[in-house]
């Protein structure tokens, strides 16, 4: 983790808003920014060697076009296996995944 610090840095501040109305709890919010948690649980469950590709910063919105791109830029590299995209489950629609 320490490389994708350098790089990356610590992950961002969340920020969401708790709700309580009639004794029920609600948090809304936008489940992003969960690179840095998927690569803790990569490293913890053995992993060792993996490449990431930036496709943008905290404050870009996630965007199929950057990630598509991204993914060309992967097959410059002969040893990738498996290619893991987290944080695609954030592209505003379905249309988005195909």
């Amino acid at each position: 983790m320490t490389e994708y610090i350098q790089y990356f840095g610590e992950v961002p501040d969340l920020k969401f808003e708790v709700d309580i109305k009639d004794g029920s709890l609600c948090i809304e919010g936008k489940n992003c920014y969960t690179l840095y948690y998927n690569m803790l649980l990569f490293f913890a469950n053995g992993g060792s060697t993996c490449y990431i590709v930036s496709v943008g910063s905290y404050e870009d919105a996630l965007n199929k076009n950057a990630m598509l791109t991204g993914l060309e830029k992967l097959t410059l590299e002969q040893e990738i296996t498996l290619v893991v995209i987290p944080e695609a489950v954030n592209l505003n629609s379905n249309e988005e995944f195909r």
